[in-house]
């Protein structure tokens, strides 16, 4: 199954250290690229934020002019 996520139950669990709950119950998370850009990267220094970027099972799509890029894409980009 998969689930959209918002960032209460991401930071939470993190917190406590259960985040893999979240894929032993639904499998793939699925996160709007606002709830990506608030727990990682404007959240990277607080709770969650590098337990949500390292997992290869949440994933998010960014919005952009005319196309669609995922949340490790966009950040290459940045990088550059």
């Amino acid at each position: 199954m998969i689930v959209i996520s918002n960032s209460t139950p991401l930071i939470a669990l993190a917190k406590i250290g259960k985040l893999f709950l979240l894929k032993e119950y639904f499998g793939e998370i699925r996160i709007p690229g606002e709830v990506y850009d608030e727990v990682v990267r404007r959240g990277s220094s607080m709770a969650g934020s590098a337990e949500v970027a390292s997992c290869n099972w949440i994933t998010s799509e960014l919005k952009t002019v005319g196309f669609h890029l995922s949340s490790k894409e966009y950040d290459r980009i940045l990088s550059l």
